[in-house]
């Protein structure tokens, strides 16, 4: 797993809002789960994550029940370059560490970029970057634009392709 991480529990998001057009959270939740059914070390977090003014909250809450392991948050850049601008920044920074994926090359810049907004709390961010193959997977933009367009969705998943067809979702 990348960044020697024992397993990896994913978080939806109920409400976010850089993104339009989500299905309910319920049917996002159920999606997630789907799609990792049958991947070792992937788990779905059942609490819920209310955006990023309680990101640090519930990563506190998580990092008390799992004791000793040491936590990691996961994510793509686009959202830790905007992490000067949540909620009680100086604890989330201080607090976490960060294994972010690049894409398209993107990254190093926008955590530079990033460290020179937090001022002094820029030494204090902890993060890795990964590259993200985005050949092995659609990205949710491209499945809900496909579903509305009538058009396949390649590299997802079939029991969330399933899913999505069965409720009705995107259309």
């Amino acid at each position: 797993m990348a960044g020697g991480l024992d397993g990896v529990l994913l978080m939806v998001n109920p409400a976010p809002e850089h993104k339009t057009g989500v299905a309910a959270l319920a049917d996002r939740l159920e999606m997630t789960r789907l799609a990792v059914a049958d991947e070792p070390g992937l788990g779905v977090y059942d609490g819920v994550l209310a955006g990023e003014p309680q990101v640090a909250a519930t990563f506190a809450a998580l990092a008390r029940e799992l004791g000793s392991k040491s936590v990691v948050f996961v994510m793509g850049i686009d959202t830790l370059a905007r992490l000067d601008r949540w909620p009680d920044v100086e604890s989330v920074v201080k607090n976490a560490t960060y294994l972010a994926a690049r894409r398209g090359g993107v990254g190093d810049a926008e955590v530079a970029a990033l460290r020179q907004r937090l001022g002094p709390l820029g030494s204090a961010l902890r993060v890795q970057l990964f590259e993200f193959n985005e050949a092995a997977g659609a990205s949710s933009a491209q499945v809900r634009a496909a579903v509305r367009a009538g058009e396949p969705t390649v590299d997802l998943d079939p029991m969330v392709r399933d899913f999505i067809e069965r409720k009705g979702l995107y259309h």
